[in-house]
């Protein structure tokens, strides 16, 4: 059997989208908090979340970039997005039901009570850590739809418009419902795939060389102009909270689907699939892009385990606040490598995992 070829510009990709994602979920807590506005310690981790807002886009760009070209046939590709998404998917869904389970107040005839509110959880967007798995499940099930227009036969102008006209409208749609104030707008399980709609194609834009992005000044300056704008907004936001101001654009740059974050992380992507890294040869990179699927699935639940059954919890504790951030990303980081090591080697759940 051929070994897979690794590129390690999607190695870095991945490993980096996972290590930004663990900084979003246990360091961002201190940049939303109002007793740190304002603080060296906001100062200091505020840009490491600007630039991590960029994760899940990353991982949709990169996902389009590998699989869109692959030309499968409908069975493969509905076979492939079973084992890769939907078992996934269902897998860490039941497992989030059943946890909901053990905090439900089950008097022996409230079970309907438990089923509507997991069914509303369900259709909800975003209900649980899984929703990236919902818009990739869509997006992968339209592959063939994909590969058509994409098809190296085909000239790229349909394609070009038809990403364009997804990127004008995951953007429209994000600004759009702020001033109506309605930020679930379309965000439900069942039509938020649309708005990520453009990253994945973006992706297969790019692989298809259909599209100019070896520009690294031009990728900088929107990395550097979207990282500062997200700061900014992110600052603007907070003081708004703090001093109680009512603000129509409050979280905007909290949103992925913000200009500044947007532009972050396409010029991330841009920079870092156009690098020669060729010479990378690190057992630990790819050992690290193996994993990271994994950890991306997994690290939520040990954040839990930590906060909710450890006790491992900041308010709790006397402990320096650096001290604090700087264990709590490590250990979540490592523990769930573990974890993730460990499920990979049962053949039953392997494939949780992507195994």
């Amino acid at each position: 059997m051929k070994k897979l070829q690794r590129l390690p510009n999607a190695d870095l990709i991945r490993v980096l989208a996972m290590i930004m994602v663990i900084f979003l979920h246990t360091i961002l807590n201190f940049t939303i908090r109002p007793d740190f506005f304002a603080t060296k310690l906001y100062f200091l981790l505020e840009p490491i979340i600007a630039i991590s807002k960029t994760c899940v886009l990353l991982f949709f760009m990169l996902s389009g970039y590998l699989v869109v070209s692959k030309n499968r046939s409908l069975k493969e590709n509905t076979t492939k997005t079973i084992n890769k998404i939907i078992l996934p998917l269902g897998f860490f869904t039941l497992l989030n039901i059943a946890y909901a389970f053990t905090k439900f107040e089950y008097n022996g005839n409230n079970i309907d009570v438990f089923v509507i509110e997991q069914l509303r959880r369900m259709a909800s967007f975003p209900s649980s850590p899984m929703w990236f798995l919902v818009v990739l499940a869509f997006l992968y099930l339209l592959n063939p739809v994909w590969q058509l227009i994409f098809a190296k036969t085909q000239k790229p102008a349909l394609a070009r418009f038809i990403t364009a006209a997804a990127l004008i409208f995951s953007l429209l749609i994000t600004i759009i419902a702020f001033p109506i104030n309605k930020i679930d707008l379309m965000f439900n399980s069942f039509t938020s795939w649309t708005g990520f709609a453009f990253f994945y194609l973006y992706g297969a834009l790019i692989k298809n060389k259909w599209i100019e992005i070896n520009k690294p000044k031009i990728n900088l300056l929107m990395i550097g102009l979207g990282i500062s704008l997200t700061i900014f907004g992110d600052f603007i936001t907070m003081w708004q909270k703090v001093n109680a101001v009512p603000f129509i654009w409050n979280d905007y740059t909290g949103n992925y689907l913000s200009i500044p974050v947007t532009m972050t992380a396409i010029g991330l992507f841009n920079l870092l699939i156009k690098t020669d890294l060729h010479w990378l040869k690190s057992k630990l990179l790819v050992y690290l892009a193996s994993m990271s699927f994994g950890i991306y699935l997994i690290h939520t639940y040990v954040i839990s385990l930590f906060t909710d059954i450890i006790g491992f919890d900041f308010n709790k504790l006397g402990i320096n606040v650096y001290l604090y951030n700087f264990l709590n990303v490590l250990l979540v980081f490592s523990i769930s490598i573990i974890i993730v090591t460990i499920l990979k080697k049962i053949p039953k759940l392997k494939t949780v995992v992507g195994g």
